[in-house]
């Protein structure tokens, strides 16, 4: 279903096991307008998830084995190193006062040239990620081997939590490996299940933990809100069906704007304004600047743009995963960048519009380096040897590329092919 459908399966999943239970068992009155919202958002993408099938996940993914293959040991390379430079540069940042709360706060102030320079390296963990799936998917990388990356990734993870005092990319991060995990095959629905038991039972503690961390460093943390208050999420969409006049203007970037912080590099462009749709928001419903608030990532676009534009935007999501994936295709790694990006982008369960969708082009941008070292090491490796075989075509005499021993048919290595003559 997730390679089916991966926009409605994704859009579903939060309020199926999240945001809905928790309004059913609690009685929200807004339940009506939370199952609306989400209905928006499925009317863009389902049917035309519907109208452009693709194949099933069993055959699309061994017709990509072939063709992953012909990167050769570099893939695995890339997407180790990715990940490795995506998590230090989130460790480095945090560590000089960048996106902590301390820093939100102004109770610190933050080395200002480390952000920007390391920026450009923040969204390789994502990338990264998707092409360990490619290395597994080429059968570089083992099943048991691919869950330990992502065990690592995450476990990094929460080291940058622990300074940042900011438990959302921790979770954003590790739903989007799981949903990794089971586009590739590699979990099982009884694992997924064991892990949000898991994660449940640990959270009050790990929710304790983050505000004593928070209070050290000056923070003020309400004795008011619990662990489990801290889960409902169907508070914050119900916050949304007080407003009257939909969309809202709180000052948020236009296309242009979308575009230029998008495509532009920060260290390129210093002077733009910092991103801050939560705390705009938060203004919006009578909170101060430094705090930042979001109806998450359908309520907050319908509360910006509109029903239409809710539905519009959910519809191209759903058409740029088709021709990603779309039928009779392979997977490649830019394909499986595209779906990681996308995924832990627009399509995260904690998103804000238009944050995400400018940090889902930012991927894109940063993993520009990454897909052209593969594309030149696939080509040399597709590059014709001095001692392979000659054949005639058209009258001339050219030589075919050597392929890796393993795809030779069989025949040993030191095998003499004898060149093909030109027809009398």
């Amino acid at each position: 279903m997730l390679r089916r459908a991966p926009v409605t399966t994704q859009l579903a999943i939060p309020y199926g096991i999240l945001i809905l239970p928790q309004a059913l068992l609690y009685g929200n009155e807004h339940i009506a307008f939370i199952v609306g919202i989400l209905g928006l958002a499925l009317a863009g993408c389902a049917p035309v998830e519907v109208l452009l099938r693709t194949r099933r996940r069993d055959e699309l993914l061994v017709a990509s084995r072939e063709r992953l293959e012909s990167y050769g040991g570099i893939l695995r390379v890339v997407a180790l190193l990715a990940c490795a430079a995506g998590q230090a540069s989130g460790i480095v940042s945090a560590s000089f006062g960048v996106g902590t709360v301390a820093a939100q706060l102004g109770l610190i102030r933050p080395l200002t040239p480390v952000g920007p320079l390391l920026s450009i390296f923040s969204t390789w963990t994502v990338s990264g990620a998707a092409l360990l799936v490619a290395a597994h998917l080429a059968g570089q990388l083992t099943r048991r081997t691919l869950n330990l990356c992502f065990l690592i990734v995450i476990t990094l993870e929460g080291v940058r939590t622990a300074i940042t005092t900011i438990t959302a990319s921790l979770i954003s991060l590790t739903v989007y490996l799981v949903i990794l995990g089971i586009f590739a095959g590699t979990l099982r629905l009884r694992t997924c299940v064991l892990a949000v038991v898991a994660v449940l039972l640990i959270w009050p503690s790990v929710y304790e933990l983050r505000n004593a961390i928070r209070q050290e460093s000056g923070v003020h943390v309400s004795a008011s809100v619990d662990a489990f208050d801290r889960l409902r999420y169907d508070q914050q969409i119900s916050r949304a069906a007080d407003i009257v006049d939909i969309p809202i203007d709180i000052g948020q970037p236009d296309l242009p704007d979308t575009l230029r912080y998008g495509l532009i590099p920060r260290f390129l462009d210093p002077d733009r304004p910092t991103l801050s749709t939560g705390n705009r928001i938060n203004v919006f419903l009578g909170g101060t600047q430094t705090s930042s608030f979001t109806f998450l990532p359908v309520t907050t676009l319908y509360v910006l743009q509109g029903p239409l534009a809710t539905v519009a935007f959910y519809a191209v999501l759903a058409i740029i995963l088709a021709i990603a994936l779309r039928s009779g295709s392979r997977l490649t790694p830019w394909r499986l960048i595209v779906f990681g990006l996308v995924s832990a982008g627009p399509l995260s369960w904690f998103a804000g519009y238009p944050d995400s969708t400018i940090g889902c082009i930012q991927g894109l941008v940063a993993a520009l380096p990454l897909l052209a070292v593969l594309h030149l090491a696939r080509r040399r490796r597709m590059l014709p040897s001095p001692d392979a075989p000659r054949r005639w075509t058209r009258g001339r005499s050219v030589r075919d590329p050597v392929a890796p021993p393993d795809r030779r048919r069989g025949l040993p290595e030191d095998h003499q092919v004898e060149p093909d003559r030109p027809a009398a």
